[in-house]
């Protein structure tokens, strides 16, 4: 609320030069407060916001470079708040905050490191790589942020093509493609899909527009997903990839139903041959104390498959579908496992409940309509 009062009385007051004193005083009251703190996150959030009103686009655009060119990526706060300023800012300067990520990107990509050894050391220390993701982070921020009459001319070009642009580069090691095993540049990537997803499914004409990046997307989201060890639940990669691709199944263009029926395929081929619960927590080395990561994340697991068959349903919501996608888990219901088998009748529940939901209530309601028609 006081972001909003903050954003209201800067345009209402409408003096550039007042504003632009008002974003330098906000970066020196930085200074003055720890790191991490809800006061210095505020602040960053405040000092986008002053952007937002300035319309003095030279100091806006200085404000922007002086902060990406200062920030230390290696330290969360900072990088979290880079986002939330440059983010912020778009809501008014979408133009000017997309030029000047992609002036930051490409300045970064043209800095040499003499010698092998340079190289291999920055890659080691990780600068580049927390940089690049806070870049990927940054861009679908932006997105979440952008007013939403401008966002489907910019979506895929500016922010998705440089999102990727980033992800494939920090793949690549002296120039060679590696496979990805890093945890947290897999998650930055999924939250980059869910917030993108969500943005353009926002605007008014989401489902006229055709999402060219949506295969490609959906290609990595699942290898993330078949990459995950099926003896292991460590880490919130599956979860988060299953989400993402929810929220990317909602985008045009659709999918083919055997396309479809591939991909919950995968899905439950990650999540059902899990070992038991508590076989994962003792081999975890986790205690009473500790034992909620784990049991978190086979919840969150299992309630994100049950988000996605309702949403491919919906999508579908015909009872010839339902039944493809009950056959799917017809073998699971026979494993000769009994955790197999109990996590596939959660999964029919949810299945059967997003059936009443949907096609149920989608048939009574056309035979309600044509009844009431003939009457």
């Amino acid at each position: 609320m006081l972001l909003q009062f903050l954003r209201r009385s800067l345009e209402m007051i409408d003096d550039s030069a007042w504003s632009s004193q008002m974003s330098l005083e906000l970066s020196q009251q930085m200074a003055g407060y720890a790191s991490p703190s809800k006061e210095k996150s505020f602040l960053y959030k405040a000092l986008g916001t002053s952007l937002a009103a300035c319309k003095d686009l030279v100091h806006v655009k200085s404000q922007i470079y002086t902060h990406l060119t200062t920030t230390d990526y290696m330290e969360a706060p900072e990088r979290q708040g880079v986002i939330s300023i440059l983010a912020f800012c778009a809501e008014s300067h979408l133009d000017l905050t997309l030029n000047a990520l992609q002036e930051f990107g490409a300045a970064m990509s043209k800095v040499k490191i003499s010698g092998f050894i340079s190289h291999l050391k920055d890659y080691h220390r990780g600068t580049k790589g927390k940089t690049r993701s806070t870049l990927m982070l940054t861009y679908s921020n932006v997105a979440v942020h952008a007013p939403k009459e401008q966002l489907l001319s910019r979506v895929e070009a500016d922010i998705t093509g440089n999102v990727l642009h980033h992800y494939r580069t920090s793949c690549q090691v002296l120039g060679i493609t590696v496979t990805n095993k890093d945890m947290y540049l897999k998650l930055t990537l999924i939250q980059n899909v869910t917030e993108i997803s969500c943005a353009i499914l926002e605007t008014r004409d989401s489902q006229k527009f055709e999402f060219s990046y949506k295969v490609e997307l959906l290609g990595y989201m699942l290898d993330f997903i078949k990459k995950e060890p099926r003896d292991s639940l460590a880490s919130p990669v599956r979860y988060k990839a299953i989400l993402a691709i929810g929220h990317l199944s909602k985008l045009k263009p659709s999918l083919t139903l055997e396309k479809n029926h591939e991909l919950l395929d995968q899905c439950f081929k990650s999540l059902f041959p899990l070992p038991p619960l508590e076989k994962m927590r003792k081999e975890e080395g986790e205690t009473a104390k500790n034992a909620l990561p784990i049991q978190s994340l086979y919840v969150e697991s299992l309630e994100a498959l049950g988000k996605l068959m309702k949403t491919l349903l919906e999508l579908e919501p015909t009872a010839n579908w339902f039944w493809k996608m009950f056959q799917l888990l017809e073998t699971w219901l026979h494993s000769g496992k009994e955790w197999e088998r109990e996590r596939a009748l959660q999964a029919s529940i949810q299945l059967l409940t997003a059936y009443q939901e949907t096609v149920h209530s989608t048939i009574i309601y056309e035979y309600n309509e044509e009844h009431w028609s003939q009457d």
